[in-house]
Parts: structure tokens; C-alpha cells; sequence
């Protein structure tokens, strides 16, 4: 399984996709039985795809809340509101299709109209305006309205097999297309290019929706006393210098999965080199620390203290972060509520180490790992320059 790479296409039978969608599914439903909830009502992307497996077809500028998706515990079925079934996994029927509208008041109508849902007495919903927010209690009086957060934050921690394909997978092709940019960051380079670059690459590779904007971004020299240091993630109007340290982060999505590759090099005529020197030995020396502080039952105390370990203050970005179907919990940092949730085996996190010195700058590095019950499994295609 961990050598499919590229070959591992949503639409084959390399990854046995369907067997991750009914091991999504189960876990949904026996999170609900845990939290008493008879059904769920989703509106957030993310949290519809993991339950239903339906596949994006598109996504541009805002999109409107909405109850997209419905799960009925009794009868462990998925509702989707679709026009078509161009994307929707064969195991949901078209009878769960309900018919798009941007008219509210219709769409309320064809979701009451759902297979077990105005018996439900105590619904799971994932965000709310204020809009469904009337108009939802009131066609649903005698039911209870709960968060639906953390039953779906418990069933998407512990990653399957096929999940941890569609992750490994993503971060090799985001890896891939960023090694194709590598060569042209050259002195005059522009950053807003390379980023431009990096898209291009992933598109070329079929992944033409990116899991974020990729930045290719100078390091200053020098930083105030008082400043929260970090590396700067936003590409600017800025051509690249000679010797310039750049923080090259990206990623792309494969299976709706988030893969990513954060990495420190210098700029130079030839393109891109490693930083080497006291920068890239402190910054290994963090990597190794983190790795190491990752294991069962770690809460983020213990990872917060891998940095004072190695003597290295935090950065302004989380330095760990859950990883799925985009962004997961928990998200540990400097800047980050305290989250007394701690790490399990099957978790998949990304760790940021981050390191700088006046007059030198500062080097990035992100590692997605998979935690086990005797270690991490790195996840990563290649380790990033040094």
C-alpha cells in the first residue's frame, strides 16, 4: 500500500475505496450511538465528504451554508442534496438524492421529507446561520440541536489503511510538483511566479485543486527583539536575491486528502541548494525532538517542549496540526487555545519545525507522520533539503 504513489487513482481499484467509505461511515454512526444522536445534519464540505464519499466536483468563491448532507442512524443511510449523481459513490441510492434549491424554504421542505429524519429526537448539526437556525428548530420542534463537532472529530482521528494511502499519496505529489519548481529558484525569480509554477506543476499531475495557496517566500536577515518570529507563508510582488533563504511551502489535495511539503533552500544561480551549515543542524535536531515527543498519550505540553528542549522559541504557526480531509484537530502552537486532547495511534499529524538566527534567517521544515503504538511512520516521499 505504501508504494502506489501517482498509480493510486481515486477512480481505480488500487485503493480500495470503497472500503474506506463504509469504514468512514461506521465510525460516524458509532460515534452517534455514543452521543445519542439519531441523525446528523451537515453542511461543512469536509464533514459531508468523510460520511458520504462524495466526490468535489468544483469549488469557486463563497459557498452558502447549507444542510447538504443527512445521516440517519436507525437505517445507517446517507441523504445527499445533489442535482445529479455525477460523483456520488453507487452504494447511495438516487432515492437519496434531494433535488438542489437556492430557495430555502424548498430545500427545508425536500429534507423533512427524508426517511427517519422527523423522527429523530436529538440531531447533530455542524455550523448553523442564522437563517437555518430559525427555520430548522421550528419545522423540527420536538427535537434536540447539538453539536455535531466532536462525534465527527472522534470518528476522523483515528485514520484507516486507505486513509493513510490518500495521504501518502497527496504528499508525494505535492513533493513532486514542488521538485519541479526547485531548479527555478534563481536570483530575479519572482515568488508570485513560482507560486503560479508550483499550481501549474500540480494541475499537470491531474490535482488541480490545490490544498492551499503555495508560497515561495524570502526570509529577512534580521528580526526586532520584540517581534513573534516565523517564516512568512505569503508569496509577495518580490523578486528573489542571490543567497536568499526561502521557505517553500505547498500542497495538494488527492481523495479530498491533505498532502503538503514545507522546506528551506537557498536561492543561487543554479537553483535551488540546501541550506546546510548551524541552521540546517538545529533545525534536524528540532525534527528529531518533535518525532520523538510524538507517541500515544502525548498531550500538546509535550510537544510544546520539544522547542524549549532544543532551546528554540515557538514560531507564530501551529507547529502541529491533525491532517485528513484538510485541516483536523488538534492544532498545537504558540499562538493556539490549549486543547487538552492528546495524541492516539492511527492519528496522521504534520510538524513544523521552525528555526532562525540574526543575520543568518530562518529554516522550515514539515514532517506528516503517522502515529504508532512504537513510533512514527514518516509519510513523506523525501525529507526536505538540508
Amino acid at each position: 500500500m505504501s508504494d502506489l504513489g501517482t498509480l493510486a487513482l481515486e477512480s481505480g481499484e488500487r485503493i480500495d475505496f470503497a472500503s474506506m467509505r463504509r469504514d468512514r461511515l461506521a465510525r460516524t454512526l458509532a460515534e452517534m450511538e455514543r452521543d445519542g444522536l439519531d441523525a446528523m445534519l451537515l453542511g461543512h464540505e469536509f464533514n459531508a465528504r468523510y460520511v458520504s464519499g462524495a466526490r468535489r466536483l468544483w469549488t469557486v468563491g463563497m459557498r452558502p451554508f447549507g444542510p447538504g448532507c443527512c445521516v440517519i442512524r436507525s437505517s445507517a443511510s446517507v441523504h445527499l442534496l445533489s442535482t445529479w449523481d455525477d460523483g456520488v459513490p453507487e452504494e447511495i441510492p438516487h432515492d437519496n438524492l434531494m433535488q438542489t434549491s437556492w430557495n430555502p424554504k424548498i430545500m427545508l421542505e425536500r429534507l423533512l421529507e427524508t426517511p427517519g429524519i422527523g423522527d429523530a429526537r436529538r440531531i447533530g448539526i455542524d455550523a448553523m446561520t442564522p437563517l437555518f437556525a430559525n427555520m430548522l428548530p421550528a419545522a423540527l420542534p420536538k427535537a434536540q440541536w447539538v453539536d455535531a463537532g466532536p462525534a465527527l472529530r472522534r470518528a476522523r482521528a483515528i485514520k484507516t489503511k486507505e486513509e493513510v494511502a490518500c495521504i501518502r499519496t497527496a504528499t508525494a505529489l505535492a513533493e513532486g510538483a514542488l521538485a519541479a519548481v526547485l531548479p527555478e529558484i534563481q536570483p530575479g525569480a519572482s515568488e508570485r511566479a513560482l507560486t503560479g509554477r508550483f499550481h501549474e506543476e500540480a494541475a499537470l499531475q491531474g490535482t488541480p485543486i490545490p490544498a492551499f495557496e503555495a508560497s515561495f517566500a524570502d526570509c529577512p536577515l534580521v528580526a526586532t527583539p520584540d517581534s513573534v518570529r516565523g517564516p512568512r507563508l505569503i508569496s509577495q510582488h518580490r523578486n528573489l536575491l542571490e543567497g536568499d533563504l526561502v521557505h517553500c511551502h505547498a500542497g495538494i489535495l488527492y481523495a479530498g486528502y491533505e498532502g503538503a511539503t514545507a522546506s528551506t533552500v537557498r536561492c543561487t544561480e543554479s537553483g535551488a541548494n540546501a541550506i546546510g551549515g548551524e541552521l540546517a543542524s538545529r533545525l534536524n535536531d528540532l525534527r528529531s525532538a518533535l518525532h520523538s515527543s510524538c507517541r500515544p498519550g502525548a498531550d500538546p505540553s509535550l510537544i510544546t517542549a520539544a522547542y524549549q528542549h532544543c532551546g528554540e522559541p515557538l514560531p507564530n504557526i501551529p507547529i502541529l496540526h491533525g491532517v485528513g480531509l484538510g485541516m483536523e484537530m488538534p492544532v498545537i502552537g504558540r499562538d493556539c487555545d490549549p486543547d487538552p486532547q492528546t495524541l492516539e495511534a492511527g492519528n496522521v499529524v504534520a510538524l513544523y519545525a521552525y528555526v532562525e538566527k540574526d543575520g543568518l534567517g530562518g529554516a522550515l521544515a514539515r514532517d506528516t507522520v503517522l502515529i504508532k503504538s512504537d513510533g512514527v511512520d514518516s509519510l513523506n516521499a523525501s525529507p526536505p533539503p538540508e
